[in-house]
């Protein structure tokens, strides 16, 4: 039986390739994410391995850098800078 909760959650596999392609439209390197992000960054080394499972909480904190609504493909807003912290709201 599927709750609404989890009819309207995203795929985790879904939310794995957004925030790749979030990476990869910045042009940012694993670790440069992982820093923007507050995170260790052995938490992205393997993010282009397909059996990359970061932690709920990393999630979260990789999701907060990305524009809500923003898919791959799309154009990218001006995004932080390489070294510069993540604005969490």
């Amino acid at each position: 039986m599927h709750t609404a909760a989890s009819t309207n959650a995203p795929d985790l596999s879904a939310v794995l390739d957004r925030i790749r392609g979030w990476a990869a439209a910045n042009e940012l390197k694993p670790a440069t994410l992982a820093r923007q992000a507050g995170l260790a960054e052995t938490v992205t080394r393997d993010m282009d391995e397909a059996a990359w499972s970061p932690s709920s909480n990393s999630i979260r904190k990789l999701e907060a850098l990305i524009p809500e609504g923003w898919r791959p493909g799309m154009p990218v807003p001006s995004a932080p800078t390489a070294d510069e912290p993540a604005r969490v709201a």
